[in-house]
């Protein structure tokens, strides 16, 4: 096999060299999509490779008014049929190259809304989210015309931070703002604005808006979050929340904040600042100082008034409360009543 030649580039210097490749198809169950449909109208640009003076590879990044403004790259992929291209694994690698290249030539033209399709099975599109330099969200979309599709969406930068109420979620809004000080920040929900762009955004509540964003979750021991609910005035005049009713409270942050959400990467808040703050770095693939970044969280000062335009702290925000606080009544209905979640994140439920 020969050193192949490849470029990214516009097409229509290549369109005779793409529909000689193209012709290979007419077998191919979607033959219909290459010989009728190629969409060359619609092709921003393309990788392709060639053998010499053969085209041999092809795979474009098509951008249909229908698609408003995203662009879908790996559209009419195909290769010739008879080139020996050295086998499964290396189709494999090829691919995930091609995947990489294309969404960052998109993301140089500009597009923010860059996603790959299959309507069959959605395996490769699961191989190439994970092994991708780029995130991506994997689910099933309606097709324009009718049907469904698997579909990887590349995920934007923007960071919702979610968590039931009293599990941290402050804490880890902050830390994000600290990675990345030159994003928006907010709390979900403003201004009934769901789209974000480059942001850090804060909430409890899940909305399907959120599919395309990095949900970064945190939980934390229910009979911890039951004892600073307790003690924590917003929440105590908003439920009225009391020993008698803290299992309904509790119960209620689950169906509300926890159930619904999609999450790309779980912390608890009992492994502790340096290992949640290390496994953020080890997800967002970024080097920074830990410890600076933590540090520089513990030194925000505790506002007078709700900080709802920076930092979202309350004046009374951090309770200092743990599920050592609770009589061990309440505890042991917690513990009973949510055992299979509090098994689920490893916490220990001995009765006292």
């Amino acid at each position: 096999m020969a050193q192949m030649i490849w470029k990214i580039s516009t097409i229509k210097p290549y369109i005779n060299d793409i529909k000689i490749l193209f012709q290979q198809n007419n077998n191919h169950k979607h033959a219909k999509n290459y010989l009728v449909k190629p969409l060359f109208e619609h092709t921003v640009f393309a990788r392709m490779g060639w053998d010499k003076n053969r085209l041999v590879y092809y795979s474009a990044a098509i951008q249909r008014p229908e698609y408003g403004d995203s662009i879908r790259i790996m559209s009419r992929h195909t290769r010739c049929t008879k080139y020996n291209f050295g086998g499964y694994k290396k189709d494999l690698k090829r691919g995930l190259d091609t995947l990489d290249q294309l969404t960052e030539t998109a993301m140089n033209f500009g597009y923010e809304d860059i996603w790959v399709s299959r309507e069959e099975s959605p395996n490769l599109l699961k191989h190439f989210a994970k092994n991708s330099k780029h995130f991506w969200s994997l689910k099933k979309e309606k097709l324009h015309y009718g049907g469904e599709q698997y579909v990887i969406r590349k995920k934007r930068d923007t960071f919702i931070i979610g968590g039931i109420h009293r599990s941290g979620t402050t804490w880890l809004f902050n830390i994000f703002k600290n990675i990345f000080p030159d994003y928006n920040s907010t709390f979900a929900g403003r201004d009934n604005n769901y789209t974000y762009d480059k942001s850090v955004v804060k909430s409890h509540l899940y909305h399907d808006k959120f599919d395309d964003y990095h949900k970064i979750f945190i939980v934390r021991d229910l009979r911890s979050v039951a004892a600073s609910v307790m003690k924590f005035k917003p929440i105590i005049k908003w439920l009225n929340v009391s020993e008698n009713n803290i299992i309904n409270v509790l119960d209620q942050f689950l169906k509300e904040e926890y159930n619904p959400w999609e999450k790309d990467l779980i912390l608890i808040y009992e492994d502790g600042k340096e290992i949640n703050v290390n496994k953020i770095k080890d997800y967002t693939r970024l080097n920074f100082d830990i410890k600076k970044i933590i540090e520089s969280v513990e030194s925000i000062k505790i506002p007078d008034q709700w900080d709802h335009k920076n930092t979202e702290l309350h004046p009374n925000h951090i309770t200092n409360s743990s599920k050592n606080d609770l009589s061990n009544e309440v505890y042991n209905k917690i513990t009973i009543k949510f055992k299979y979640w509090l098994k689920k994140y490893g916490y220990d439920t001995t009765l006292k």
